[in-house]
């Protein structure tokens, strides 16, 4: 019956993983087809503590970019241990011109990159699971 559970668990999250990064990546995709074309600016850098300790805090980069007189802020979709970019670093954006808060950073990996790892791991608990009902 414990393998039935962990074969059910690994089926569940490995379609989550394998589902969510898909529909992410053709997301991604769209936008990049359909948005439109604008510059960010790095207006300041936060310091934020990811769970407890000093040792987990990362430095996220603000960006900003305006559309029609609208000023918006998007957080740089990845932090680092140590500040990275400077501010006034500008960075060619792509965004949904009917969500503008919708945005992609151009030539930036991770935004294809993380889901690509998260579609391995999710086909990874696929082809656990029914090793779990065959042991």
């Amino acid at each position: 019956m414990e393998r039935i559970k962990t074969a059910v668990f690994l089926l569940i999250f490995g379609l989550l993983f394998v589902g969510s990064s898909v529909y992410l990546l053709l997301q991604n995709k769209h936008l990049m087809k359909t948005g439109e074309r604008t510059t960010a600016i790095v207006i300041r850098t936060e310091r934020r503590h990811i769970g407890g300790g000093s040792l987990t805090r990362t430095y996220i980069p603000v960006l900003e970019y305006t559309i029609d007189g609208v000023k918006y802020e998007k957080d740089h979709p990845v932090g680092n241990a140590l500040p990275k970019y400077e501010d006034g670093t500008t960075f060619e954006i792509i965004y949904d011109k009917d969500n503008p808060k919708k945005m992609l950073i151009i030539g930036d990996k991770t935004q294809t990159v993380l889901p690509i790892i998260l579609i391995a791991i999710g086909l990874l608990f696929l082809g656990l699971a029914p090793s779990q009902l065959l042991s």
